[in-house]
């Protein structure tokens, strides 16, 4: 089952990389989202038993997905999201840290209700989709990494290995 998922992640990315679709009109559900207080714009598009939830990193909007939407709403339910603070997103917050934005997407995914969620997060949106998945188990079924690792080439640090032996 785990070898499957991951398969099918594999698939993901390399589908995320090709990309070149044509822009085109979302659909966005009526459905307002907040997170105590601060509006989380969204897209909503397409439909299917799985959802990908796209989410982009520093200095980005939703709009980052375009391509993206265009290709997958084919096939699965797609959302896109404007991290607040980017966007059409609301700026009235006091913490702006990964935990914070991880309970945003967690509050997108249970007020849309969404299932057999694939998350995607772009640059810094890798940690906050991890963040998020880690909170809403029942519901993350995938995550997909856009451009996360930083310093590939610099060595492990002892404390690391330890933990990890098999990196």
């Amino acid at each position: 089952m785990k070898s499957f998922a991951l398969f099918k992640l594999c698939i993901l990315m390399l589908l995320l990389f090709s990309c070149n679709g044509n822009h085109s009109d979302f659909t966005t559900k009526p459905v307002k989202i907040s997170d105590q207080g601060v509006n989380i714009a969204y897209t909503d598009s397409g439909k299917g038993d799985t959802t990908l939830l796209f989410v982009h990193g520093w200095g980005l909007n939703k709009g980052y997905w375009t391509n993206q939407v265009n290709v997958f709403s084919k096939k699965y339910r797609v959302v896109t999201i404007d991290l607040p603070g980017f966007g059409e997103s609301g700026k009235n917050r006091t913490v702006w840290n990964t935990e914070a934005y991880g309970r945003d997407i967690d509050t997108v995914i249970s007020q849309l209700h969404l299932k057999n969620v694939i998350l995607a997060g772009h640059s810094m949106a890798g940690d906050i989709v991890l963040q998020a998945a880690v909170n809403a188990p029942n519901q993350v079924i995938g995550l997909v990494g856009v451009d996360n690792f930083k310093m590939l080439d610099t060595p492990k640090h002892p404390r690391i290995k330890k933990i990890m032996p098999t990196l």
